[in-house]
C-alpha cells in the first residue's frame, strides 16, 4: 500500500516537473498553473520586462504626482484655477497683446482679494493690486532682492541688477556719482535744453511730412545718456550711433520679453531653435559691447585725469582705484562697468521716448487737450524761450496731461519684479517660499476705482487741485517706490518736461491726412508702447 502511494506521489512529481519542462519549451504561460495571486504576478513581471520603457515613465509620473500632492510647509494668497502641475498659471501668459494685467485683475476681484498669488514653473509670484499694498512690500526689507538675472540665457550676477552688498554698493556709487555729474541738477538740464532744440530742428527739417516717432525720439533720448556715460553726444545721422539705437529698439521690442519668460519657464530655453530670442539678444549685447563700449573704455581709461571728472565712466575708473586693496574692491571692474552702463541705457533711452510717444498720441486723439496745452505754454513762456523747469509752476495743465498719460498707458503693467530672500518670508499672515517674486499690477493701481474717479477716461483734471494748480498723486506709480526705485526718476520727469513742452510750443501734431486713427491700443513687448504710427509735425 504505501509502494503504491510513493510510486503514485512519484509519479505526480514527475508529471508536474514535465508539464514545467514542456512549458519552457513551448513558452507557455506560468499563470495556467499558479494560483490567481502567482498569476497577476507573473503578468506584472512579464509587462515589466516587456515593457520597461513604458514602466520608466509610470514611475515617473508617479513621483511626480506624490511630489505634486505632497503638503507644502508654506502658505499663499489666494490663488485663481488652473494651476497646471509643473506649468502653472501658464494661461496669464499666453494673451498674445498684453502682460496678463487684466486678467489677473478679473482674477483679483472674482477672489475677493487685494493680492493673490500665482505660480509659473517652480516660480511663486505674489500680485498686490492695490497701492498700499504694494508701498508696504517695497518700501519693507523683505522684497529687496532681484533674483536670478538672465541676459541672453546667461545667469549674469552684474551691473545695476545686484543683490545684497553688491547691489548696495553699486547702487550706492550710482546716485553719488549721476548727483555729481548734475542728475537733476541745472547742468544737466542744460544738455537736455540743448538736445531738446536740436530735436526741434530735425523735425522741422521734415517739412510737415508724415514720419514715424520712435527713431527721432529715441535719438535725441539716447544722447542724454551718452553725454552723461560717454561725456559727448553723437550727430544725429552718425553710423555707430544709429547701429545702437537700432540694437536697443529691437531689444527691447522684440527680443526682452521671450528671454523674460524663459526666466518663470526655464525648460524653454532648451527647446529646438531660438524659440526664446536668447541667442539674437546675447549677439546684440555682445555687439553693442566690442563695438561701442570697449572702445570708448579704453579711450576713458587712457585719458583718465582724477582732477577732471566728466562722465559716469570716468567716476567708475575713479570708483575702481579709490577701492584698490580694499573689500569692496570685488564689485568694481571692466566688466561690471559695461553692466553698468548698459543698464543705464536701457533704462534711461526707451522708458522716456515711449512716454513722449504715448504723449504726442494722445495729442492727436484729443486735439482739444494739445490745444489747451499749447495755450498755456505760449501764454506762460511765449513761442521763442526755449522751457525750463523753472516753468513747471507754470504749467500745471500741462503736468497733468503727462501724468494722466503716464496713468492711462502704463508702460509697466506689471512693474518692477522684485525679490523675497532664500529664506521663507512672512507676509501679511502668509508664509512665502524662499524667492518668491513680488510683482505689483501697476495697471491695477493706475485703475482703481476706489481711488480714481472713471479710471477708464482720459482727464487731466484729475491731477488739478482746487486752486486750479498741479495736484500731485501718490497712486501714479510710473517710476515704483521703496529701494528698488528707478534710479532715473528725476532724469526721466526732467527729458519729458522739457522735451514734450518744447515739441507742442513749435509743432501743432496730427496725423497725416489719409492714414487711419492709431489705436490707443498698446503693442506687447517689454514695455508697452503705441503701435507704429505716422506723425505730421506743422511749424506753427
Amino acid at each position: 500500500m504505501l509502494r503504491k502511494i510513493f510510486i503514485k506521489q512519484q509519479f505526480q512529481f514527475k508529471l508536474k516537473i514535465s508539464t514545467l519542462s514542456d512549458y519552457r519549451v513551448s513558452n507557455k504561460s506560468l499563470t495556467s498553473l499558479a494560483s490567481p495571486k502567482m498569476s497577476v504576478l507573473a503578468a506584472m513581471m512579464e509587462l515589466v520586462l516587456n515593457n520597461l520603457t513604458m514602466a520608466l515613465v509610470f514611475l515617473v509620473v508617479l513621483i511626480l504626482l506624490l511630489r505634486y500632492l505632497q503638503p507644502s510647509p508654506y502658505s499663499l494668497p489666494p490663488m485663481p484655477a488652473w494651476n497646471i502641475p509643473y506649468l502653472g498659471h501658464i494661461r496669464f501668459l499666453m494673451d498674445a497683446k498684453t502682460m496678463g494685467e487684466k486678467m489677473y485683475l478679473k482674477a483679483s476681484k472674482e477672489l475677493k482679494s487685494s493680492y493673490i498669488a500665482v505660480k509659473f514653473g517652480k516660480q511663486y509670484v505674489v500680485m498686490p493690486h492695490k497701492f498700499e499694498d504694494l508701498k508696504e512690500a517695497f518700501t519693507s526689507d523683505q522684497f529687496i532682492y532681484h533674483g536670478e538675472n538672465i541676459i541672453g540665457g546667461i545667469t549674469i550676477n552684474s551691473g545695476l541688477f545686484h543683490d545684497g552688498q553688491r547691489w548696495k554698493a553699486h547702487r550706492r556709487f550710482a546716485l553719488h556719482a549721476l548727483r555729481d555729474l548734475g542728475l537733476g541738477k541745472s547742468r544737466i538740464e542744460g544738455k537736455i535744453q540743448l538736445e531738446s532744440q536740436k530735436l526741434v530742428k530735425l523735425i522741422a527739417s521734415l517739412n510737415g511730412e508724415p514720419t514715424e516717432t520712435i527713431i527721432i525720439l529715441n535719438t535725441a533720448v539716447s544722447n542724454i545718456i551718452c553725454t552723461m556715460v560717454f561725456g559727448h553726444r553723437f550727430e544725429y545721422e552718425d553710423t555707430l550711433f544709429k547701429r545702437l539705437l537700432q540694437i536697443l529698439n529691437e531689444n527691447t521690442n522684440k527680443h526682452m520679453r521671450p528671454v523674460f519668460l524663459s526666466k518663470f519657464l526655464p525648460f524653454l530655453k532648451y527647446l529646438p531653435g531660438d524659440l526664446t530670442h536668447a541667442k539674437r539678444l546675447k549677439q546684440n549685447v555682445d555687439e553693442i559691447k566690442t563695438q561701442i563700449l570697449e572702445p570708448e573704455i579704453k579711450r576713458h581709461i587712457e585719458k583718465y585725469d582724477p582732477d577732471n571728472i566728466d562722465d559716469f565712466i570716468d567716476a567708475f575708473i575713479q570708483e575702481i582705484k579709490k577701492l584698490k586693496d580694499t573689500d569692496e574692491e570685488i564689485y568694481f571692474n571692466d566688466e561690471e562697468l559695461m553692466w553698468n552702463i548698459e543698464d543705464l541705457f536701457f533704462a534711461g533711452t526707451d522708458t522716456t521716448s515711449t512716454t513722449l510717444r504715448w504723449l504726442l498720441l494722445c495729442m492727436i486723439r484729443y486735439p482739444d487737450v494739445q490745444d489747451k496745452v499749447r495755450a498755456e505754454i505760449l501764454d506762460a513762456i511765449g513761442p521763442d524761450r526755449p522751457p525750463t523747469m523753472q516753468d513747471k509752476k507754470l504749467l500745471s495743465y500741462t503736468q497733468a496731461v503727462i501724468c494722466e498719460v503716464q496713468r492711462m498707458h502704463t508702460l509697466t503693467p506689471l512693474g518692477s519684479i522684485h525679490y523675497s530672500s532664500d529664506q521663507p518670508t512672512k507676509w501679511k499672515g502668509y508664509t512665502l517660499p524662499p524667492n518668491t517674486a513680488l510683482s505689483p499690477n501697476v495697471y491695477a493701481i493706475h485703475h482703481d476705482e476706489d481711488h480714481w474717479e472713471q479710471p477708464y477716461q482720459f482727464n487731466p483734471n484729475r491731477f488739478i487741485g482746487p486752486d486750479g494748480k498741479f495736484q500731485k498723486d501718490d497712486h501714479l506709480v510710473t517710476f515704483s517706490v521703496g529701494k528698488r526705485s528707478c534710479l532715473g526718476e528725476s532724469l526721466a520727469r526732467m527729458e519729458t518736461f522739457l522735451f514734450f513742452v518744447a515739441i507742442m510750443q513749435n509743432f501743432h501734431v496730427k496725423k497725416p491726412k489719409n492714414d487711419p486713427i492709431p489705436t490707443l491700443e498698446g503693442k506687447l513687448g517689454i514695455l508697452i508702447g503705441p503701435y507704429p504710427h505716422r506723425v505730421c509735425f506743422e511749424k506753427i
